[in-house]
Parts: C-alpha cells; sequence; structure tokens
C-alpha cells in the first residue's frame, strides 16, 4: 500500500471516532491496516500519526476565524495530540509563528 492509502486509512478512523476511541477501537484498527497490507511493527509512529490526524480534525471542526489549514497544521505539526495542546497555555500557542496571543486564547478557551 501506497503512504497515501495509510493517510487515507489514518483520516477514516480519526473521521469515524471524533470523541476518540478505546483500546479495542485500537487493536482493531491496527489490525485492520496489518490486513490491508500496511506495517503495523511500529504502533507509536501509528498513534501518533492518528493522534495528530484527530487533532486536526478538531481543529478545523471548530471553525474558528482565522484557523486556516495551515495555522491547523502548524498547531498539528507542534504540538501533536488534543493532550498536549489542552495542556499548553496560551503563550505556548502564541510562540508558533502563524498564532497571535489572542488566538491561542480563543482556541484554548474553546477546547477547554
Amino acid at each position: 500500500m501506497t503512504t497515501h492509502d495509510f493517510g487515507a486509512e489514518i483520516r477514516r478512523f480519526a473521521s469515524e471516532h471524533p470523541e476518540g476511541w478505546n483500546h479495542d477501537h485500537w487493536t482493531g484498527f491496527l489490525q485492520d491496516l496489518s490486513e490491508k497490507g500496511h506495517d503495523v511493527s511500529d504502533g507509536d509512529a501509528v498513534g501518533l500519526a492518528l493522534e495528530s490526524e484527530h487533532l486536526s480534525q478538531v481543529l478545523r471542526r471548530m471553525n474558528l476565524k482565522g484557523l486556516g489549514p495551515k495555522r491547523i497544521d502548524s498547531l498539528a505539526g507542534h504540538f501533536g495530540t488534543l493532550w498536549n495542546l489542552k495542556s499548553a497555555s496560551p503563550e505556548d500557542l502564541a510562540q508558533l509563528p502563524s498564532v497571535p496571543l489572542s488566538m491561542a486564547e480563543k482556541i484554548l478557551g474553546d477546547l477547554r
């Protein structure tokens, strides 16, 4: 399978589980990926890709003015997980060149 197919599987699973997933969902997903020919030997890497996609989808669903694809990619790339983002301070978010403090405060306010 190609990397694109892997990315599509990650996006699909995250979309189907907008509130998150449990252990059974996770192991089932890994099994499904394996059956489709994807290498799942590095479960941590698969998990990180999934968590980053989940974070991106949560941010997109917020529909905040000014929070477009580039900022979402920047936040997801930097923080990696929803938990990491929620645990950050507004100043942490504003360290990213494209995120003004006012937007950082709005993002975290809406997430918490």
